[in-house]
């Protein structure tokens, strides 16, 4: 399981910024485009690995989300970078890496872990599939702010390019 977790999220991470650095020589709209496609992805693929009943096809179901879930961290690394003054370029790429860590390892598995446990009563062994059930809309969510911080880039790098 870690080399799949390594193997897809390296997938993720490195597509992410690739795929990034390719269509936004176009339009810097990828920079939250990409992260908004591949949160369309993984929603639907997310949901259908909970849903199914072998282990087996749900690990293999799984992959799909797992590189979804990692193609925004490069976009949001260069994104920063783009955007800050260099005397800040540091400090703001320190603070959207803390915020990545407090926020997504450190909320999503409490909030996961707090609502299997509530669950569990109710359902026992899948109340772990249901508590990861309820991150979807957070997923949803992440992917639509993402999809409307499009509209904005453009206007963000033609001011950045006048300074």
């Amino acid at each position: 399981m870690r080399r799949a977790l390594g193997i897809t999220y390296g997938i993720g991470i490195v597509g992410g910024g690739w795929l990034v650095s390719r269509f936004a020589a176009r339009s810097p709209r990828a920079y939250g485009a990409m992260p908004a496609l591949a949160t369309a992805v993984l929603v639907p693929s997310l949901i259908a690995a909970l849903l199914v009943d072998s282990w087996q096809l749900s690990l293999a179901l799984m992959l799909v989300p797992m590189v979804a879930c990692t193609v925004y961290i490069a976009p949001a690394l260069a994104l920063v970078q783009n955007l800050t003054q260099p005397r800040s370029r540091a400090t703001s790429v320190a603070l959207l890496m803390l915020m990545f860590n407090i926020v997504g390892l450190g909320g999503g598995p409490l909030f996961a872990g707090a609502v299997s446990d509530a669950l569990k009563p109710l359902h026992g062994d899948d109340s772990l599939r249901w508590a990861l059930m309820a991150l979807v809309p957070v997923a949803v969510a992440a992917g639509l702010a993402q999809f409307a911080m499009t509209r904005h880039l453009e206007n963000d790098f033609a001011g950045q390019a006048g300074e």
